[in-house]
């Protein structure tokens, strides 16, 4: 029996995004098993390489084309440049008979972009109705019609929230698993690391209190920004602390990469991360409490100049909690999981 065909469509951001490092894990998941999988793009040969993923890709310019139309926002500004290049571009689709599986980002009109039946990956259950119109009740859309199959999504709080908002849809959850590169060490340097990409502004606050206090004297500010897996483990490894600034996340998974490495975690767990922040070894800040964190923050680091291994230990127990919970065994069968369940009615699995 030939393999069911399933392309994963992914979008073409070339900086380190965590959400398109997922949708390549996911064609490599599920490669080799019941079905044959493209992870796919509309630029020929583009790829990313900021980590490693063994998949194979395919190329649709017309359907990157197609959702490109759906989500700019100036639509009438390119009529003439798209009669030309609609003229000259390879028209080629995805086979009728095979599997689409999208990002949750596109909005409310992926079912018009071909007749295939499809998947929504929903990473970040709080960006589903980001293109969806203001104040406008759309009756035929994305997740209401008959080519929607399901959702496969990354936490019990995105679970929650997809079934409060389409109770009548499959949805299955992922459990997701960190890559080995994120292993603990207990050689902590005086660190504090963080993501600048979210919330810079809270981060900001906070530094500019603390950073001239004197429990601070010797202690290094470290972003983690446009690096490779690896760059960031080994950053990691070496930090003392990690402060999250997740806000409304589908799960948030720099922290749970801190937590493998050995750091003690602080800040917000931006709703999904109530389930791995823990208070035996982290915690959390109520979100967009500056006050509250920085006065967490100044403790553990007063803590940790005075008693380093008080805070190491405690990162040691975050680290096996999390590489216990969220390894690649359990992500791989959770996938198999929730894709076969999707598709069980579709294909003989």
């Amino acid at each position: 029996m030939p393999k069911t065909k399933i392309y994963i469509i992914c979008p073409e951001i070339k900086v380190p995004t965590g959400g398109v490092k997922q949708l390549y894990k996911l064609a490599e998941l599920l490669s080799g098993e019941n079905y044959d999988v493209f992870l796919t793009h509309g630029k020929k040969n583009f790829k990313n390489n900021w980590f490693s993923a063994k998949v194979q890709f395919a190329y649709f310019p017309n359907l990157f084309y197609k959702i490109y139309k759906l989500t700019r926002k100036n639509k009438r500004k390119y009529i003439f440049k798209d009669f030309f290049k609609e003229l000259f571009m390879d028209k080629s689709l995805p086979e009728k008979d095979s599997i689409l599986i999208f990002p949750e980002v596109w909005g409310a009109n992926i079912h018009t972009l071909t007749p295939n039946k499809y998947i929504v990956y929903n990473q970040n259950c709080y960006y589903t109705f980001n293109l969806f119109p203001f104040l406008n009740n759309v009756i035929e859309h994305s997740y209401d019609n008959t080519n929607f199959l399901g959702f496969l999504t990354v936490s019990q709080d995105s679970k929650e929230y997809l079934n409060l908002a389409f109770p009548n849809q499959k949805t299955e959850p992922i459990c997701l698993g960190l890559n080995p590169s994120f292993s603990f060490s207990s050689n902590k340097e005086k660190i504090i690391a963080f993501m600048p990409r979210k919330l810079k502004e809270d981060f900001n606050q906070i530094h500019q209190i603390l950073v001239n206090n004197p429990h601070f004297k010797d202690w290094k500010w470290q972003p983690i920004d446009n690096c490779t897996e690896d760059e960031v483990a080994t950053i990691l490894q070496k930090s003392a602390i990690f402060l999250s600034f997740n806000y409304n996340e589908g799960f948030g998974l720099p922290p749970v990469e801190a937590m493998a490495c050995g750091c003690y975690v602080i800040g917000y767990a931006g709703n999904a991360g109530k389930e791995y922040f823990l208070s035996e070894f982290s915690t959390i800040v109520a979100d967009r409490n500056i006050i509250e964190y920085t006065k967490v923050l100044l403790d553990k680091v007063i803590t940790f100049n005075e008693n380093p291994l008080s805070l190491i230990n405690l990162g040691k127990e975050a680290s096996v909690y999390v590489h216990k919970t969220y390894n690649l065994a359990h992500e791989k069968q959770s996938t198999l999981n929730a894709v076969n369940n999707i598709l069980k009615n579709e294909i003989p699995i």
